[in-house]
This record gives C-alpha cells, structure tokens and sequence, in this order.
C-alpha cells in the first residue's frame, strides 16, 4: 500500500449451507464462509454474507474503488436463501448501495480524528430463477486515494486507538492523514460595568471530538 492507492487480495476457500426452515415451514439456506463478519441485505431481500472492510482517508475528496474477479464458481442450493424478515421494516445496514455486483459504494466515517471509508464485499450472487449461487472466491481489490499533502502522525496508545489501528487495513499511513485536534476557543470579558471591573475567562467546548458518524460521515 502506499499514499495514492492500496490493493487487497481477497480469497475464499468455500462457501458452507445449512438448510432451516422459515417461518412459513418451508427450507431456506444460510450461506457462510470462513472470516465472514456481516450479513447483507434488507427486509424482504436474501441474507447473503459479507465482508466488511475500513480503510483510512484523507481528510477531504473520495476514493475510487474496484475490484478485478479472478475465480468465480458457482453452486446449485436446495432451497432458497433466507430472506429478511425484520420488525417494523428496520433498516439494518443505513446507506449501504452497490454500484458494483461484488464491493459496495464507500460510506464515510470519522473515527478519532480519521477520516474512514467503509467498504462491503458481497461475495455470494443468488439467481432465484436458477437456483444457482455464484461465488467470488478470489479477487483484486484496489482502492485509490485523492491526493493530500499535510502530514501528521500524532496519535495515542489508548484502548481506542488500538482498536482504530486494527481496524483500519492501512492505519499506518492513514494515520498521517489525522485531522488537527480542534482548538480552545477563549472568550475574555474586561472592564464588566456591574462587578467592579472583574475579568472574567470563559472555556467553550472540551477540545475534543472523538466519534462522528455520517453514518463509517460515521
């Protein structure tokens, strides 16, 4: 990886199912694969697994992301997937879009002062009409940054930081691209005509700003 763009390698081994029934008695397929950490979809739509990736950003501009397939398989289920059948139609995953069969659109984040794009592979394709999944089972994905030229490598050893540092695939250069902490703002008040020419010194705000979320701007 470096400042302009990083490239990932994504590989699966398999996908395994398992057959449930749902709630009208009927068999459905969960689908999973080794790492997965989500599951995508929305009410009414199939729960197909995913992979949820955090990248580090500058501080403005967008990322162009791709992602070139290099082996797809494909698999015939018994039954259908599971489709989402959630209360109220909550939305699970709030502006989650796909452009791109495989890799979703970024959603930015700020999280302890970087700038964060947030990516979703979706690696599994259901064809309702043929029963055929289609697996994305190796991949290169390439993400490039706009160019930024201010540096800054201050960072902390909190349990936080430690947490942004594993999340985030290319913390070591994205923390270069922190944004400044904010400064104290000071209002001074002299020569107050009720108390007797006090002075008085007001602190607005904490000075720090650790979670925005756009909601990964999260």
């Amino acid at each position: 990886s470096s400042h302009s763009k990083i490239r990932i390698k994504w590989t699966i081994d398999n996908v395994d199912t398992t057959i449930v029934k749902d709630k009208n008695n009927n068999n459905a397929v969960i689908l999973r694969f080794d790492g997965q950490n989500m599951v995508t979809g929305e009410q009414g739509e199939f729960a197909l697994p995913g992979y949820s990736i955090f990248a580090g950003t500058p501080p403005t501009g967008n990322i162009d992301v791709s992602i070139h397939p290099e082996t797809i398989s494909t698999m015939k289920l018994q039954a259908n997937p599971v489709i989402h059948d959630l209360p109220h139609n909550e939305i699970r995953q709030h502006g989650l879009t796909f452009s791109n069969t495989w890799i979703s659109n970024p959603r930015y984040h700020t999280l302890k002062r970087i700038r964060t794009a947030n990516l979703v592979v979706r690696p599994v394709m259901y064809n309702q009409n043929s029963g055929v999944a289609r697996i994305l089972k190796s991949a290169v994905i390439t993400i490039t940054f706009p160019s930024y030229s201010n540096r800054s490598f201050s960072s902390g050893n909190s349990d936080y930081e430690k947490m942004v540092s594993r999340l985030l695939c290319n913390y070591d250069i994205a923390r270069g691209w922190r944004m400044r902490e904010p400064l104290r703002k000071r209002m001074i008040s002299t020569d107050h005509p009720l108390v007797n020419h006090a002075v008085y010194h007001f602190t607005i705000g904490d000075g720090h700003s650790d979670l925005n979320e756009s909601t990964v701007n999260e």
